[in-house]
């Protein structure tokens, strides 16, 4: 999914803008992790091993980015109101 964003990108030069929508690619990559290492538990298969070991630290990565999109668009410091016209991570306001 990042190579097919990263040639969108250098092939159209859209804007990078943080999106709610990005949550929908980091889900599926924990879970996938997760599954996988629950598989290599299963299997007696070494090489399975290796998947879950290294893909943790990209999904930790792009749950990073994605969080930190979000706040940033939000373009409120932490301690003021957040506008109501910007995306928010924090769900509707109460």
């Amino acid at each position: 999914m990042f190579g097919l964003r990263l040639w969108n990108h250098w092939t159209t030069r859209p804007a990078v803008v943080y999106s709610p929508a990005y949550w929908t690619m980091v889900f599926p990559l924990g879970i996938y992790t997760a599954a996988t290492n629950r598989l290599a538990e299963a299997l007696p298969l070494p090489a399975l091993q290796l998947i879950p070991t290294y893909f943790i630290f990209s999904d930790l990565a792009t749950w990073l980015l994605t969080w930190g999109g979000c706040c940033t668009t939000s373009g409120y410091p932490l301690n003021q109101r957040q506008p109501r016209d910007r995306y928010r991570c924090f769900g509707p306001e109460r």
